[in-house]
């Protein structure tokens, strides 16, 4: 009874997603099942995975004789969701049964407290506030939970991509020129279909365009040669003479 829409972003033309791990309501989880079994039956052999750090939930909160209405990332709502079961919640109880780590509850609760809905009574203790008088509103300047993304971990992915993705280049780089030591040289979906499966380990954790770009910046930087759709090494990088092998593959893509 509760209506859902999505934005499905794609590996191909998005950055890797993060998220916090977190238990969602049973009642959110329930939707999204249902969504993502309703996906798979159009989209065969693929499925959706949720990220509680983006997207935005529309909740109301009756509270006081009063209705209030917010905007919040599914993290936020979850973590006033819960105040629905008892009035009193400690940062380390939240984080046990939201399956989350303390520093997640402590970053985010600050904006049901900086509203008025929550109030501090101890040290990392929080009650739920029946006096509405002083809450404000996802309207006002006070409550920056509009932001659809959760910018704490948008700050810590961007920060750590760079990175992973030098990594990640590092060992298609290597795992590609030992290959071309011994077969002289490869199209590009010959090289994609053994790094699925030696390297990838099956999980297409990168696609054929990830593959390709490094290749194309291997080619510009003079590591490799491409020529009539086949990677070879240059001379200099140990390439033998051979005969080039069969282009006639089948490519390892889902």
């Amino acid at each position: 009874g509760v209506p859902i829409k999505t934005l499905i972003i794609s590996s191909q033309y998005w950055p890797e997603v993060k998220f916090s791990p977190i238990d969602l309501p049973d009642e959110l989880k329930a939707i999204q099942k249902a969504y993502t079994t309703a996906y798979e039956t159009l989209k065969p052999h693929r499925t959706l995975h949720w990220s509680p750090n983006y997207g935005q939930v529309d909740i109301e909160i009756e509270i006081g004789g009063k209705t209030l209405e917010f905007s919040v990332t599914p993290f936020h709502a979850a973590i006033i969701y819960k105040f629905q079961d008892k009035d009193t919640w400690t940062i380390a109880d939240l984080s046990s049964s939201l399956k989350c780590s303390t520093a997640c509850i402590r970053k985010r609760i600050n904006l049901w407290q900086n509203c008025g809905l929550l109030k501090e009574e101890a040290k990392d203790t929080f009650r739920l506030v029946e006096d509405t008088s002083k809450v404000a509103s996802n309207n006002s300047s006070q409550a920056p939970a509009l932001l659809g993304v959760d910018v704490d971990d948008m700050n810590v992915e961007h920060q750590a991509e760079p990175d992973k993705k030098e990594h990640e280049h590092t060992i298609v780089r290597n795992f590609v020129f030992g290959m071309l030591r011994s077969m002289t040289s490869l199209t590009l979906e010959r090289i994609y279909s053994l790094l699925c499966v030696y390297t990838f380990h099956g999980q297409h954790e990168r696609t054929l365009i990830d593959v390709r770009n490094i290749l194309d910046a291997e080619v510009k930087s003079n590591q490799l040669l491409y020529t009539n759709g086949l990677y070879t090494l240059p001379l200099s990088q140990g390439a033998s003479s051979a005969s080039p092998a069969s282009t006639n593959e089948n490519m390892l893509v889902d």
